[in-house]
């Protein structure tokens, strides 16, 4: 039994299979804002950044198969995407929009940022 009404077509068929952005969204034609960072001990990007991760149907957190941490957000500066990536011992990330900067502010060397306790390898201080 066929249906009543003749399939409707959409905007991938009437294009013939191409999605068009509308001339009123901005391009992406900056480069992204980068930032590496070598850990001074062995680090797993999936376990570390897998507790941002909503469930496994998180649109907003992905891994790639290159063990890639993609993540979208909203931040106080605007909406960014961050790509964290582990390449060789070294940690690079990258990040777009207007949330980048914010993002990688959050991501600089654990060492740079304020410790209110002392490393373990350094004495303590009185």
């Amino acid at each position: 039994m066929s249906s009543r009404f003749a399939p409707r077509p959409t905007r991938t068929t009437v294009r013939g299979g191409e999605t068009a952005v509308p001339s009123g969204v901005p391009r992406q034609s900056a480069p992204p804002l980068t930032r590496s960072w070598k850990p001074p001990f062995p680090l797993d990007l999936g376990v570390t950044l897998g507790v941002l991760r909503r469930g496994p149907g998180d649109p907003t957190f992905q891994i790639t198969p290159d063990g890639s941490v993609w993540r979208a957000s909203r931040t106080p500066e605007g909406p960014g995407t961050l790509r964290v990536a582990l390449r060789a011992g070294t940690v690079e990330a990258e990040a777009w929009g207007p949330g980048a900067p914010w993002f990688l502010d959050r991501l600089r060397d654990p060492a740079r940022r304020g410790r209110t306790t002392p490393p373990p390898s350094s004495p303590a201080t009185a």
